[in-house]
C-alpha cells in the first residue's frame, strides 16, 4: 500500500513515515521539505502592521509549526502488529478510528494538515488599528480548531505482555480544554499591536497548544489475537511420519484439516503426525482432542504431544505417553516459551505407539478441537535464531563412506559432516533412507561425535553397537525392520547428550543389511560363491539407489556455546 508524501513535511514528518511505510513510501513530485520555523522570526520594522502581515505571521509562527508536527488521524495512523496485520486497516483497528479526527486533506501538507492558512478574507476587525479585539474575531476559531491536538498514547499486548508502544501527537474529533485556544484579550482590550509583539504572541500560542495537547490524551490498547478454531484453520495437518513397524501414512483427504486418521497401525509401529499451529500469541497450555480407536488393538495405544517452534524448530513443550481415547485434554507442565515477535508458528506433534501382536493392528482418528490460551506469556529471545538450512546441510554431506572389511556380513555406511553456523543445540535429528521401502532393506544406526579428530561420544540409545555382528543382531536390534509393507520408515537420532559446537564433526554411520542374503550367499541373479556378505550388501545397497537424507533437527533452548 503506497503512502505518499505531502507535498510540504518536515524532516520529523519524513522520519516517521520512514520508519512506518519503509518501501512503501512515495516521493510526491515537487515535494518540498520545509523546516519548523526558529523561536525568534521577529518583523524588525516594529511597527503597526497590517491585516496581511498579522496573517503572515499567525501562518507561519502557528499554523506551519503545527502542520510541520507529524501526527495521526482518521486520515493516516499506524498500528505496529509485528506483520501480523495492516497497521492501517480501519476494520481491525475501528476502535482507534472511532477516537481520531480528520485532517484538512486538502492543503500542501496533506494528512499532516490541521487547519489551512488563514487568508485575508478571514480577517475580522473593526474601524481603525488593528487591536486584540480584532486578534480575538479573528483567531480565536482557529485555535479552537488547533486544540484537537492531542497526545496519543498506543499499546499493542502479547498476552500479558506489551509487545509495542509509542506516543505520538494526534487529531482529537473533540475541541480541548478552553484555555488552549482561548485568545485572553480582555486585559488588553483596544490594546494597539505591532509586529514584535504579534510574534511573541503567537509562538506563545503555539507552545499553549503543545503544551495543552499533552494533558489531551487518548489511549489505544489492542490485544493480538488467537488463531482461528482449529476447525476453522487455526490446525493444519501436513505430514506423517513412521518411525517402526508398517503405519498407513496415507493423508486420506484431512490435508490441511485439523484430524488425522490412520487406517492401520500394526502393532509395535510408531508414527507422528504434524499439524502447523500459525500465528501463536499467548502461551498455549493445554490441547484438547478427540480420539477413537478400531480394530483389534484398539485399546493397545499410547499418545503423547510434542510442540516445537517451526522458526527455530526449537522444543517448546512435551507431553509423555499415556493412555485413553475419547475427548482428552493435555496440559503442559509450564508456560510455553514463545519469541519476542507479534506471534509464531508453531508445530504440533502427535505421537502415537501401538504395543500388541505386529500381525494385528490398530486404527484410529483424532481430531484436535481446542487449543487452550492463557495469558501467562514467556518469551525468549533464542527463539529468533533460525534452524538448521537442511537443504544446505544436505548438499555437503561427504559420504558415502563404505566398509566392508571391519564385519564380514554387516555392511558399514558413514556420512561426514562439519557443524557450521549452528545456533542451537540439537535433541533430535531424523534420517531416512530414500528408495529404502523394500522390506529387505535392514539399518542400525548411531550418530558420533568427533573433535580435534577423536570421538568423543556417541548419541543415545544407537541401534548400531558392537553387539552387531550378524544378520540375526542387526535383524533385532533395527527399528528399520520387519512389517513395514514398503513404508518408508524415518530413523530418529536422540542427541540430546551432544554439547556440540560448531567445527565439530558429525559422523552418521549405518550398518546395512540385505535379508536376501541370509541364510544363503547367493546376491541377486549372480552367483558369487565364497564372496564376504557385507560385499553384496554393497553391491545390492549400490544398486538399489539408496541414499541418506537428513529430514530435520529439533533443537534444545539452548545456544551453542
Amino acid at each position: 500500500m503506497a503512502i505518499n508524501l505531502p507535498k510540504k513535511y518536515s524532516r520529523k514528518t519524513l522520519i516517521l513515515l520512514d520508519k512506518n511505510e519503509s518501501v512503501n513510501l512515495v516521493m510526491t513530485p515537487g515535494a518540498t521539505e520545509v523546516s519548523i520555523p526558529d523561536a525568534e522570526i521577529i518583523d524588525k520594522s516594529n511597527q503597526p502592521v497590517t491585516k496581511q502581515s498579522v496573517l503572515d505571521i499567525f501562518n507561519k509562527q502557528v499554523l506551519d509549526r503545527i502542520n510541520l508536527l507529524p501526527k495521526y488521524s482518521r486520515d493516516y495512523f499506524f498500528v505496529d502488529t509485528g506483520g501480523m496485520f495492516d497497521p492501517r486497516d480501519e476494520n481491525i483497528h475501528r476502535n482507534l478510528v472511532s477516537m481520531l479526527g480528520n485532517a484538512y486533506l486538502n492543503n500542501d501538507y496533506g494528512f499532516m494538515c490541521m487547519h489551512d492558512y488563514v487568508k485575508l478574507s478571514d480577517f475580522r476587525d473593526q474601524e481603525g488599528e488593528i487591536t486584540y479585539d480584532d486578534l480575538a474575531n479573528t483567531f480565536s476559531n482557529v485555535m479552537k480548531s488547533l486544540s484537537r491536538l492531542s497526545r496519543l498514547l498506543i499499546t499493542v499486548k502479547k498476552g500479558n505482555k506489551d509487545f509495542y508502544k509509542e506516543t505520538r501527537l494526534a487529531i482529537s474529533p473533540n475541541f480541548g480544554i478552553p484555555s488552549s485556544y482561548a485568545v485572553n484579550y480582555a486585559e488588553v482590550r483596544n490594546e494597539i499591536i505591532n509586529s514584535r509583539r504579534f510574534n511573541g504572541i503567537c509562538y506563545k500560542w503555539y507552545n499553549q497548544i503543545v503544551s495543552n495537547a499533552m494533558l489531551n490524551t487518548m489511549s489505544y490498547t489492542y490485544k493480538l489475537p488467537d488463531p482461528p478454531l482449529p476447525s476453522n484453520g487455526g490446525v493444519r495437518l501436513f505430514k506423517k511420519e513412521a518411525y517402526f513397524e508398517s503405519v498407513n501414512l496415507g493423508y486420506g483427504g484431512r490435508t490441511g484439516q485439523n484430524s488425522v486418521s490412520y487406517d492401520t497401525i500394526f502393532g509395535e509401529g510408531e508414527t507422528t503426525a504434524f499439524f502447523d499451529v500459525p500465528r501463536i500469541t499467548r502461551n498455549l497450555k493445554g490441547i484438547s482432542l478427540n480420539i477413537t480407536t478400531s480394530a483389534r488393538l484398539s485399546d493397545s495405544g499410547r499418545y503423547g504431544i510434542t510442540v516445537y517452534h517451526k522458526f527455530s524448530n526449537v522444543i517448546l513443550g512435551h507431553i509423555n505417553w499415556t493412555h485413553g481415547t475419547g475427548n482428552r485434554t493435555f496440559y503442559f507442565e509450564r508456560p510455553i516459551t514463545l519469541s519476542e515477535s507479534s506471534y509464531d508458528d508453531l508445530v504440533f506433534m502427535l505421537n502415537t505407539k501401538v504395543t500388541g501382536d505386529r500381525g494385528d493392528a490398530m486404527g484410529m482418528v483424532a481430531t484436535i478441537n481446542e487449543l487452550i490460551f492463557d495469558d501467562d506469556v514467556h518469551t525468549s529471545p533464542i527463539l529468533l535464531h533460525p534452524k538448521v538450512d537442511i537443504s544446505k546441510m544436505n548438499s555437503e554431506l561427504e559420504g558415502p563412506i563404505f566398509d566392508t572389511d571391519s564385519n564380514n556380513e554387516i555392511l558399514i555406511i558413514t556420512y561426514k559432516y562439519i557443524v557450521k553456523d549452528w545456533h542451537l543445540k540439537p535433541s533430535v535429528i531424523r534420517t531416512l533412507f530414500n528408495n529404502s521401502h523394500d522390506n529387505n532393506h535392514i539399518f542400525v544406526e548411531r550418530i558420533e561425535q568427533w573433535r580435534d579428530g577423536a570421538r568423543i561420544n556417541t548419541s543415545l540409545n544407537p541401534t548400531f553397537n558392537e553387539r552387531v555382528t550378524n544378520h540375526n543382531t542387526i535383524y533385532s536390534n533395527s527399528k528399520f525392520n520387519g512389517n513395514r509393507h514398503n513404508t518408508l520408515i524415518t530413523m530418529r537420532h536422540d542427541v540430546s547428550n551432544l554439547d556440540i559446537r560448531n567445527g565439530d564433526e558429525l559422523r552418521f554411520v549405518y550398518g546395512y543389511y540385505n535379508i536376501m542374503y541370509s541364510p544363503s550367499v547367493w546376491g541377486g541373479n549372480e552367483r558369487l560363491p565364497g564372496m564376504k556378505k557385507s560385499v553384496l550388501n554393497l553391491k545390492t545397497f549400490q544398486s538399489s539407489s539408496l541414499s541418506l537424507e537428513i529430514v530435520d533437527i529439533l533443537n534444545k533452548q539452548e545456544l551453542i556455546g
